[in-house]
This record gives C-alpha cells, sequence and structure tokens, in this order.
C-alpha cells in the first residue's frame, strides 16, 4: 500500500524567505498561484516521494485536491532545493508518470560467477488515473543465474490499471562476464606519446620567428656598415 503525504502552503508575495521554499501551484482547472512551503517538511517528503507520488495539497488552509511533484529547482553548489513546482491533478483523466524501479535480491551469477550486475532502466514511463499510480516497482534479480540471463520490462510485476508506455522487450537488468587478465592489463597499460613526437604548441612558430631573426642580421649590419661609409665620405669632400 503506497505510503500517503501530506504538505501544507501558504500563497506568496516578495521575495524568499527562510526557512521556506517557493513555488508555483498550477493545473487542469486551477489558477496558477505563487507559494511556499516549510522547508523542513518538503525536505521530509522527498526522501521518500518521487515524481508519481500523490501528495494532499492544502494552500491557505484550503485543501485543493492531489497534486504531484512536477520539477524541483536545486542550488548547484549546494544541491538545495530552491524552487518547485506542484501540478495539480484531475483524479478522473489518465495521466502520464515515471515509476522508479528497485533492484532487489541477489543474482548468482554476480556473487558466485563475480560478474557485474548492469541496469539499463531505472524507472519506466506510465499512464494512469491518478488514484491508480504506484510511485515505486520492486525488480527481483535472483533470477539472473548466467551471463545469457535478462530481465525485461515483461518480466516486472506491473498492477493491470497501468499502462507502461516502455517496449516489453527493453532489457532492464542483466550481469555482464568479469574482465579477462588481458582486458585489465590492457587497461592499465594505456598508450603513452613519446615526448619527442609530441609538437608542443608555439614552439615551430618560435624557431620559424628565430631562423628570420637570424637570417635579417646579417644584411642588416652590411647596410648600417655601407651607410657609415657613405656618410664618413660626405664629410671629407666637405673639408
Amino acid at each position: 500500500m503506497e505510503e500517503k503525504f501530506e504538505l501544507k502552503a501558504e500563497s506568496r508575495e516578495g521575495k524568499r524567505e527562510d526557512g521556506f521554499i517557493p513555488g508555483v501551484y498550477y493545473g487542469p482547472g486551477v489558477e496558477n498561484k505563487n507559494i511556499r512551503v516549510d522547508e523542513k517538511a518538503f525536505k521530509a517528503i522527498l526522501v521518500d516521494a518521487t515524481r508519481s507520488t500523490l501528495i494532499d495539497f492544502f494552500v491557505d488552509g484550503k485543501q485543493t485536491g492531489k497534486v504531484l511533484i512536477k520539477e524541483v529547482q536545486r542550488n548547484p553548489l549546494t544541491t538545495e532545493p530552491t524552487h518547485v513546482d506542484f501540478y495539480q491533478v484531475n483524479m478522473d483523466n489518465p495521466i502520464n508518470a515515471e515509476m522508479e524501479l528497485i533492484f532487489i535480491g541477489e543474482s548468482p551469477a554476480e556473487k558466485e560467477m563475480g560478474g557485474i550486475l548492469v541496469t539499463n532502466k531505472d524507472k519506466l514511463n506510465i499512464k494512469c488515473l491518478p488514484a491508480d499510480l504506484i510511485s515505486k516497482a520492486e525488480v527481483d534479480i535472483t533470477p539472473l543465474k548466467t551471463f545469457d540471463d535478462s530481465i525485461k520490462v515483461k518480466d516486472i510485476s506491473i498492477p493491470e490499471k497501468i499502462e507502461v508506455l516502455d517496449g516489453m522487450d527493453d532489457i532492464v537488468a542483466l550481469v555482464s562476464p568479469p574482465r579477462t587478465e588481458e582486458e585489465l592489463k590492457a587497461l592499465e597499460e594505456a598508450p603513452e606519446e613519446e615526448a619527442a613526437d609530441v609538437e608542443v604548441v608555439g614552439e615551430k612558430e618560435k624557431e620559424d620567428a628565430a631562423e628570420g631573426e637570424d637570417s635579417a642580421t646579417p644584411e642588416a649590419s652590411q647596410e648600417s656598415s655601407e651607410e657609415g661609409k657613405k656618410q664618413e665620405e660626405k664629410k671629407e669632400e666637405k673639408k
């Protein structure tokens, strides 16, 4: 049975206040409203709630119905929630949602044969009436006894009232063989370029410039010497 969640919100005006998280409340047939929720209460719900968890919602003391957490914006440095969108659902209309997958049990191929568990999906896309939503589904990996075994979407136990939108033959989990000694050795011995073969950016330009200066120096010296001789000759003529 799904755990019930409840959250109270207040209308919001102005900037964010300490102890509260700003957000917006919207949905079909309701007026968009800027709200704020208690930071501690919201974080407590986030521990167990997913994007397909229905929450009994109250705004300014009045129950609005059930909402989904549509989006949570976070501080990129602290990951603390900074803004949240709450979507009011119509209980009479089917909705699209995401259902989290929880992997349980032990795989003999992983435990006894040293394989590596590979999970290709951590959630499923589903469609159903809001009242039939479940936030999580368990995936037992015990049947993965060999490296040829796999668990597909069709192998997961899902209530009949929920339509799974993913392909039924999509692979959810399998166990890959452990790496051989040759593969591990190859990873450790990554090819290294010899320093002599690596052209340093800018070095060629420096060398070309230096050669240009060297080739220009004798001509410049010769021109300077000839100019000096001409000036000396002019002085002698004046005398």
